[in-house]
C-alpha cells in the first residue's frame, strides 16, 4: 500500500532515509525513553522498506531468476520477526 502511494523507489528511497534518521537518533540519544522512540521510527521506515524490496527484486529481475532472489529474501526477515515476537513466529 505505501508502493502504490508512494512508487516502488520513492518507498524505499523514503523507507532508508527514515531508517537512517532513526539509528542516527538512537545513537545520540542520552535516555532510554529517546532510544525506543527512535526504534520506534526504525521499525516503520521497516514498513517502507521491506515490501519495496520485494517488489523491486520481483520487478528488476526476469522472472526465471526472480524467484530465486525472493526466495533469498524471504528468510532473512523470519529470523528478525521470530526474534521481535519471542519465538513465537509460525
Amino acid at each position: 500500500m505505501l508502493g502504490d502511494r508512494f512508487g516502488r523507489k520513492g518507498a524505499l528511497v523514503w523507507g532508508l532515509g527514515l531508517f537512517g534518521a532513526g539509528a542516527l537518533f538512537a545513537g545520540v540519544s542520552t535516555s532510554t525513553g529517546h532510544v525506543i522512540g527512535a526504534r520506534a521510527v526504525m521499525g516503520v521506515a521497516t514498513g517502507f522498506v521491506m515490501p519495496a524490496t520485494l517488489s523491486i527484486i520481483t520487478t528488476v529481475f526476469p522472472p526465471a531468476d526472480s524467484r530465486p532472489s525472493a526466495a533469498t529474501h524471504q528468510p532473512t526477515r523470519r529470523p528478525g520477526f521470530a526474534a521481535a515476537t519471542g519465538g513465537r513466529a509460525h
